[in-house]
């Protein structure tokens, strides 16, 4: 039983490590105008951001229930087919996406659940958004739900026929592992070139640091995920200033910026 357990939390990492990919192609492909479906963990970390803008955008008006979750994962994975998600090389894409998994399957199974932010709001909130739409003023029923972020609303939406209980808790995980994977191919690939050099040396020290902040899934909090997006506002800053001054690029630092302050701070002290 034991052994099942086990396969049934890998293979439920591998389903969502592919899902947030998919997510990440269609956020590039509609709100960016760009189509990319190779780089598979920045694909990923975008991928976070569109779950958390929709997840949002129902609780406005639905509690993010099993049935509606289980309706828009099985359409945004459609629609990612259709637009060609995966007109690419099946064997690469299944390697990264097991690559990552197994990273977050090893984070996952090492720790404790996020204790005690999860025991003392996470969890608690995330049932609060799975069963009503958004309460006003929910701080005041529990002034901790006022420290809550948009990290809730991706939990809550994994939470669907496919994935269950651990669609909660896996998610964090795996940012973290998309984000050491994506730091270290960055590193690997602008140290070899002469006119990026310098934007490695920042990346390694960045990667050095999370591999040493976030190596305890169940210290993470809210804290390792609010850190990965401004780390990655940093990484595109960079690239920005020293490499390419791009309409993309500088479309991706809004898009963090916008993200990180409007709705990991605005959204929970204005409304709750």
């Amino acid at each position: 039983m034991l052994v099942l357990d086990h396969l049934l939390i890998y293979s439920q990492s591998l389903l969502i490590c592919l899902f947030l990919s998919l997510n990440g192609f269609l956020f590039k492909k509609i709100i960016l105008n760009f189509n990319d479906n190779k780089n598979f963990e920045e694909n990923s970390l975008f991928g976070f951001l569109l779950i958390g803008f929709i997840a949002l955008f129902i609780n406005f008006f639905y509690p993010l229930s099993l049935f509606l979750n289980n309706i828009f994962f099985l359409l945004m994975a459609y629609y990612a087919f259709k637009l060609g998600f995966f007109n690419q090389n099946k064997k690469n894409l299944l390697k990264k996406a097991i690559y990552v998994s197994s990273f977050s399957y090893f984070l996952f199974i090492y720790s404790n659940v996020n204790t005690p932010d999860a025991l003392l709001y996470h969890l608690p909130y995330s049932r609060l958004i799975n069963e009503h739409k958004i309460i006003i003023g929910a701080s005041n029923i529990n002034f901790s739900f006022g420290h809550i972020s948009i990290f809730q609303y991706i939990s809550s939406f994994f939470n669907n026929s496919l994935l269950g209980k651990n669609g909660v808790l896996l998610p964090a995980a795996i940012l973290v592992s998309n984000f050491l994977f994506y730091c270290f191919r960055l590193f690997i690939n602008d140290f070899k070139k002469d006119t990026s050099r310098i934007k490695s040396y920042f990346i390694f020290l960045i990667l050095i640091i999370s591999l040493y902040s976030f190596s305890r899934y169940s210290g993470y909090g809210n804290d390792a995920q609010a850190h990965i997006y401004y780390f990655l506002t940093i990484i595109y800053l960079l690239e920005y200033f020293l490499l390419a001054k791009t309409f993309l690029n500088f479309q991706k630092i809004l898009v963090f910026y916008f993200y990180l302050n409007l709705f990991t701070l605005s959204v929970s002290q204005y409304l709750f």
